[in-house]
């Protein structure tokens, strides 16, 4: 018999895990920029997961999710402007 089949299926299951988390570990080492984007989106809104909050404590960096939220408070400002800007236009206000 070969030692393939000496594992019982348990066994094998659990060699898979953990070498799939062993991957997961080596490729997650830090977050990248749409992980960050998406983060900053759903912490603006309220409804980030508390797994993926830990995540972002853990690997994120401090200095791009500050730069990621200037930004999009810079824009989401700007587009605010943009919008009322337009309405007055429209409504003869200016």
């Amino acid at each position: 018999m070969s030692s393939d089949n000496s594992n019982s299926p348990e066994e094998k299951h659990q060699q898979e895990t953990h070498a799939d988390s062993i991957q997961h570990e080596e490729s997650d080492s830090s977050i990248g920029l749409i992980q960050t984007v998406l983060s900053i989106f759903a912490a603006v809104f309220g409804v980030q997961s508390e797994e993926k909050h830990k995540r972002d404590f853990e690997k994120g960096d401090a200095t791009n999710f500050i730069l990621g939220g200037i930004i999009f408070v810079i824009l989401f400002i700007g587009t605010i402007y943009f919008i009322v800007g337009r309405i007055l236009d429209q409504a003869g206000a200016s």
